[in-house]
């Protein structure tokens, strides 16, 4: 296969699922009940006749019972979310195979029969990618029935995702450059992208957001409505404040307390069916439920309360639960690591006046680097299973360069001489180091409460960011709150997400490096030369079409991110992430590579046995 064509198997390609006679078609009880009572339409007028078919993991289940999990804070509405459902990429347009190994060959390529058509029918993208055109599945609808169409595409994207008044900046699937893709609905079912420059993922990129339905919002939008605001337009997007809305996944909200549970009903017209004709997904309901704090999440686990869960175990709690097994009557599998322990992403325009002209100093961000002892972090934390690292680039992926790790060694001494070489100096002999016109430097380390497996990282960074002589301290905060410090009130922010395997480079690329974008969604007023720097390379490489020229220009990104940016520091790698799986569940695969954790596994397969 040549080099120059990316994705040669993609190009021109028209790809069309399997489909089913009407007469083969099977639901779940509790839908042909409905069918019975009048309340829906038969099966073979929801499933339509070319529905995806799914080739589920293990064999046919059956239908009936409810997935149960925890969570803290809130119940996690992410597990209805397609978008995560189908992993990182895919959403609506693609679905995404869950051996995400055997996906992706170089960096780019595809392996053979892996990028199957979802809610799409089929496919074609121009020989140069700046053109892709999707068609829906016939019939086609929301989970209240009305139509999927590919206005539902175009309309949501042109009036939300890039609407000025909606967002501030385009979102980040829909920037190109200084360019945005073109959406429109050129027919019911069929969607065309145009982008300005090649752009091999686009098509990946924006169906992987979950869209929201025109007919739900179309009245609520002030250009449609002028007595609508668009804080009326935001609010009814809102899924935690309008779980009625509709959804295109295999379950629909059926109601959400964010104080204590999330309970989700199978989505009569989800398009998905096994290879036997039953319409999936096998299971009726999900619940999820609030508990108080870690250890009432890890008793309910032992005490067998919950069925399938990747969040809230931590390598800590492997003795506990691995004690409890024959009690909970479950299975503690160890899934490949695929995700990072968190990273440090520092604000680059910070509220706190006197310390922001340091923190767009390299120096001192390499200082910050310098000064994680990470071998530490992996024995105390990780029991050292897991790999130090000073980029999110996995050690095992094919883009990994060891240049990205030149500023991940335990360097103390030198980190304090970067500082002191700013002009920081400890002028009272109390270890502290101070501006030159006084004052301590101090810097808070923001941290998600929702996300606890972040909370003991920190603890440490702060720790080793005082021994250099910055008075850091750690602010354990609420889902609301962090995202208002993540909007440019903060200054440095802890986080967790997929590590940088051989996958899907293009999602985690720099958006956030964009003279007009952040990571967490504001506009910068003056970023940084390396910020404009890196951004060209972005540009530069997310528009490459050959295969090995791209592979260069990805480790160049990421050589530059460790040397020259470090915006992002992280620190440990690959640790290996315990997933609790229920005896009675089928279908649920033993050993994986946790991008989206299990709900990257196809949940609509799972079963009880």
């Amino acid at each position: 296969m040549g080099t120059r064509k990316l994705w040669a198997l993609v190009t021109g390609l028209m790809l069309l699922a399997a489909t089913h006679g009407a007469a083969e078609y099977q639901e779940a009880p509790m839908l042909a009940a409905m069918v019975t009572r009048g309340e829906l339409p038969p099966v073979e007028e929801r499933v339509s006749n070319n529905p995806f078919v799914r080739q589920v993991e293990g064999e046919i289940g059956t239908y009936g019972g409810t997935l149960r999990g925890v969570d803290l804070g809130k119940p996690s509405i992410g597990w209805l979310n397609l978008a995560g459902y189908n992993t990182e990429g895919g959403g609506i347009a693609f679905d995404i195979p869950f051996d995400v190994h055997q996906w992706v060959k170089d960096g780019m390529h595809l392996g053979e029969n892996t990028l199957n058509p979802f809610y799409l029918e089929s496919f074609t993208i121009n020989d140069d990618f700046t053109v892709f055109e999707g068609t829906i599945r016939e019939n086609a609808r929301w989970s209240d029935g009305e139509p999927f169409t590919a206005e539902d595409v175009a309309w949501v994207y042109n009036m939300v995702h890039v609407h000025p008044e909606v967002n501030q900046i385009p979102r980040w699937f829909a920037q190109i450059g200084e360019d945005v893709v073109k959406v429109e609905a050129i027919g019911e079912r069929k969607v065309r992208f145009t982008s300005p420059v090649p752009h091999p993922l686009m098509h990946m990129w924006i169906l992987a957001e979950s869209t929201h339905a025109k007919h739900w919002l179309e009245d609520y939008h002030p250009e449609v409505n002028s007595s609508r605001t668009y804080e009326d337009l935001h609010r009814r997007m809102n899924r935690e404040e309008h779980p009625e809305q509709p959804w295109l996944g295999p379950w629909v909200l059926e109601s959400y307390d964010p104080s204590s549970k999330l309970v989700a009903v199978r989505n009569p017209y989800y398009p998905v069916v096994d290879t036997a004709g039953n319409q999936l997904p096998y299971i009726d309901r999900i619940e999820r439920r609030v508990v108080a704090n870690k250890e009432a999440a890890i008793l309910a686990m032992v005490q067998g309360e919950v069925d399938a869960q990747q969040g809230l175990i931590a390598l800590s709690d492997l003795q506990v639960l691995r004690d409890g097994q024959q009690r909970g009557d479950y299975t503690i599998d160890m899934w490949t690591g695929g995700s990072r322990q968190g990273w440090v992403n520092l604000i680059v325009e910070p509220t706190n006046e006197k310390l922001a002209p340091y923190i767009r100093q390299i120096d001192f961000r390499r200082a910050l680097s310098l000064a994680l002892n990470r071998d530490e972090m992996n024995d105390t934390l990780y029991f050292g299973l897991g790999k130090t690292s000073g980029t999110v680039v996995s050690p095992n992926s094919v883009f990994y360069d060891p240049r990205m790790d030149t500023y991940a060694e335990y360097d103390p001494e030198r980190a304090r001489s970067l500082l002191e070489g700013l002009g920081l100096k400890d002028t009272n002999g109390d270890g502290m180091l101070e501006y030159p016109d006084g004052g301590k430097v101090t810097i808070i380390l923001d941290v998600h409460s929702g996300v606890p497996d972040t909370i003991s990282p920190s603890e440490l960074i702060v720790d080793y960011w005082r021994d250099i002589g910055i008075d850091a301290t750690m602010d354990v905060l609420a889902g609301s709150a962090w995202s208002a410090r993540c909007g440019g009130d903060g200054e440095a922010i802890m986080w967790v997400g997929p590590s940088f395997e051989p996958y899907l480079p293009h999602t985690f690329l720099g958006r956030q490096f964009s003279p007009l974008s952040h990571m967490c969604g504001h506009g910068l007023v003056d970023p940084p030369q390396e910020y404009q720097d890196i951004w060209e390379l972005e540009q530069e490489l997310t528009s490459e079409l050959d295969a090995e020229l791209f592979v260069d220009l990805v480790k160049q990104f990421y050589v530059m991110m460790g040397e020259d940016v470090l915006f992002q520091i992280a620190h440990i790698a690959e640790v290996p992430i315990p997933v609790l799986r229920s005896n009675k569940i089928g279908n649920m695969p033993e050993t994986g590579v946790k991008l989206k954790g299990i709900m990257s596994a196809h949940l609509d397969q799972f079963y009880f046995k």
